[in-house]
């Protein structure tokens, strides 16, 4: 016999569950939907997916990239305030933008191959819309240098790492 209490908690438990499931069906269809059935199965007939997998990148490597980025967009804003100096602050705040589209540049880089190290590609929906916002954040830094690009990117990622964690948790190594 179980009390209340421990009934109470079972139910819970359950509903938890239940939520958890139906959260992975729903991501499942969203991904069975955007790949194509196979041909050789009658219509009407799913082919049975794998479950989601857990997103590859931590919030701490995340958090980790943050902190050089919020120093890049911080160099990149006090570049741009320069042009407020008189004679000489066209010529640096120029100088600066050129600095900051060559930063832009070699960042996408190193962040691309750090992305496909961690296994996210531009071939899959998730990791194209990753790689679209590092698109977005790479032209949006290098037209518009006073806008914190990099940091934005940065914490889009951690919250979609985090929450991803939150929503499928891996098992522990």
């Amino acid at each position: 016999m179980s009390t209340p209490t421990e009934q109470q908690y079972q139910a819970e438990l359950l509903r938890t569950r239940q939520r958890e499931q139906r959260a992975n069906a729903e991501e499942t269809n969203k991904e069975s939907d955007a790949q194509t059935e196979d041909p050789s199965k009658p219509p009407g007939k799913k082919s049975k997916k794998n479950p989601p997998k857990k997103f590859p990148i931590s919030p701490i490597e995340v958090g980790l990239w943050l902190f050089p980025a919020m120093a890049i967009d911080t160099f990149e804003f006090f570049g741009q305030a320069l042009a407020a100096i008189p004679i000489v602050g066209l010529p640096l705040a120029g100088a600066s933008s050129i600095v900051g589209a060559i930063m832009s540049g070699i960042i996408f880089l190193v962040v691309g191959l750090w992305l496909l190290m961690k296994r996210v590609t531009p071939f899959n929906p998730t990791g194209l819309r990753v790689f679209l916002v590092l698109g977005g954040a790479v032209f949006g830094n290098a037209i518009v240098n006073w806008l914190p690009a990099w940091s934005g990117f940065f914490l889009w990622l951690f919250f979609k790492a985090h929450m991803q964690q939150i929503i499928s948790p891996g098992e522990k190594k």
